[in-house]
């Protein structure tokens, strides 16, 4: 017989809800789907870190061809991801290769990292292409040199440089800073004290090739 309203079979007498078996593999259930979350977020997490480490490459590989307006683009993109101050050195590098001096400036005395002697270095660069030598000389820093280019340093300690592991295999990085030195006195036209800072830069580091063609 059909239902008269709807045309289907009349509806058998409501059934009794089946009473609801004991929960007994609850616990386990949410600790495994805990345990597969967890799992999740550990894979997220890495996939991330692989996404970042290629943009890095690719950023390294737009300075190696003079790319900069790419370079830094995606620096920027590394930087504001990771904070990492090694990203933020590789930003202000490509702000700087693309003559970006006051924005690379910026971003060295935003980074709080100046203690860093990569990153007070960089900075004074910029203020050097941007002929500012009063100011150069400041962000390197005090230090005395005899005639003899002995350096008698004021530093306080508080410098740090955290690429240590490239010291061995590349020009000792105070030899750079006295050459830079050098070259913001004989801007000023204090050759004397030029010269002296010139003669500490090969003093520390005779591979500055730099001071040799002048000195």
């Amino acid at each position: 017989m059909l239902d008269t309203k709807f045309g289907f079979p009349p509806s058998s007498p409501a059934a009794a809800p089946p009473s609801r078996a004991p929960a007994t593999g609850a616990a386990p259930n949410l600790k495994r789907r805990r345990r597969e979350g967890e799992g999740d977020a550990g894979a997220d997490a890495d996939m991330r870190e692989e996404a970042v480490e290629r943009l890095r490459g690719v950023v390294r590989d737009s300075v190696g061809k003079h790319l900069y307006t790419s370079a830094i683009f995606l620096a920027d993109k590394v930087a504001a991801a990771t904070g990492d101050p090694a990203d933020v050195y590789m930003l202000a590098q490509a702000l700087f290769l693309g003559r970006h001096f006051r924005r690379a400036l910026h971003v060295l005395n935003n980074s709080r990292l100046l203690r860093d002697l990569r990153f007070r270095f960089l900075a004074a660069k910029c203020l050097e292409e941007l002929k500012e030598w009063h100011q150069c000389l400041m962000m390197l820093g005090d230090a005395k040199v005899d005639e003899h280019g002995n350096v008698l340093d004021q530093d306080d300690g508080s410098d740090i440089y955290f690429d240590k592991d490239a010291e061995d295999h590349e020009i000792n990085i105070k030899s750079a800073i006295c050459f830079l030195r050098g070259k913001a006195y004989e801007a000023l036209d204090n050759r004397d004290l030029a010269r002296q800072w010139y003669k500490a830069a090969v003093k520390v580091d005779p591979l500055c090739y730099e001071v040799r063609r002048i000195i």
